[in-house]
C-alpha cells in the first residue's frame, strides 16, 4: 500500500464520517417530521380500536344489568303475590262467608 493509497483512503474515510456527522441530524429531523403524522394516525387508529372494544364490553355489561333488573323485578313480583296469598289465607272470614246461614 502506497502513501497515495493511504491518503486516498483516509480522505474517503474523513469525507464519509464528516458526511455522516452532518447528515445524521438532518436525516433524524426529516424522519421525525415525516413519520410524526403517520405515527399519530396509527395511534388514533389504535385508540379507536380500543374504544370499539370498550363499547362492546359496555354493551355486554348493560345487557347483563338489564337482565339482572328483570330478574329482580320478577322476584319482587313473585314475593308480592306470595305475600298477598298469605295475607288472604290469614285474613278473617270474608263477607261471603258471613252471609252463609248457620248449619
Amino acid at each position: 500500500m502506497t502513501s497515495e493509497d493511504f491518503y486516498a483512503m483516509a480522505s474517503i474515510l474523513v469525507a464519509f464520517f464528516a458526511g455522516a456527522a452532518l447528515l445524521t441530524p438532518i436525516l433524524a429531523l426529516s424522519a421525525r417530521f415525516a413519520l410524526k403524522p403517520v405515527m399519530e394516525t396509527w395511534m388514533r387508529f389504535r385508540q379507536s380500536e380500543t374504544t370499539d372494544q370498550d363499547k362492546i364490553l359496555q354493551d355486554r355489561r348493560i345487557a347483563l344489568l338489564e337482565a339482572e333488573v328483570q330478574n329482580l323485578n320478577q322476584l319482587v313480583q313473585q314475593r308480592l303475590e306470595v305475600h298477598e296469598f298469605e295475607r288472604k289465607l290469614s285474613a278473617p272470614a270474608s263477607d261471603a262467608d258471613a252471609k252463609l246461614p248457620p248449619a
